[in-house]
């Protein structure tokens, strides 16, 4: 069970600060399908294997389009990619700060995993947490897009007060007319202010 969006954003900010925890993300957690390794973004600092994991979630996706070089490999060409990626981003709410931010906090992800290194804190847990299978596990869908837009919240998304709970979770997660095939989390995570409090009343606010 996850705290609160902002206890929760604290409890990744005390781990993860480099990381800005937006609502979407959030609400990714929240609903059940994100990744083991996004589960554990307030339990402990990722390591140098996620942050590559996580970064391609965010920026690339499936379509693996543009080449993000390892940390471990190459620390100095990894961190000139993520720059350019991450400067072509919208910035985020970050609910710590209150004000928006960019998705990653460079200059603090450099201060801390700069040349390649693991945290301290890291380096004690992270290898006895997972397996090389769960290392290994494939990207999801891009979790966000420079081209993307304000989201169009209409009765599919949350507002028809004929619908009942769960299935304005079903229409919000699979996919019409039957509802059986789940959509993207790039998709799921721009209709997130549709589907949750305050546009969707049916669900208790955070």
């Amino acid at each position: 069970v996850l705290d609160d969006f902002w206890g929760e954003a604290l409890e990744v900010y005390l781990h993860n600060p480099w990381l800005t925890y937006s609502i979407g993300l959030h609400r990714l957690r929240e609903s059940g399908l994100a990744s083991d390794m996004m589960d554990d973004l307030d339990e402990r600092p990722l390591s140098l294997d996620e942050i590559h994991q996580l970064s391609k979630m965010l920026f690339i996706g499936e379509d693996g389009c543009v080449d993000l070089p390892h940390p471990r490999q190459n620390w100095n060409n990894f961190f000139r990619s993520l720059t350019i990626l991450v400067e072509k981003e919208k910035p985020q709410w970050n609910p710590v700060k209150k004000r928006l931010t960019p998705w990653i906090d460079l200059k603090k992800l450099e201060s801390m995993h700069g040349g390649g290194e693991e945290s301290s804190q890291n380096h004690q847990q992270n290898h006895s947490h997972y397996g090389p299978e769960q290392q290994q596990r494939p990207r999801e869908h891009r979790l966000s897009n420079p081209e993307s837009k304000e989201p169009s919240c209409n009765a599919s998304t949350g507002k028809n007060l004929n619908l009942t709970l769960p299935e304005v979770l079903q229409r919000w997660s699979h996919q019409p007319p039957d509802y059986k095939t789940s959509y993207p989390l790039q998709h799921l995570l721009v209709k997130v202010p549709c589907t949750f409090p305050p546009t969707n009343t049916k669900v208790e606010p955070h």
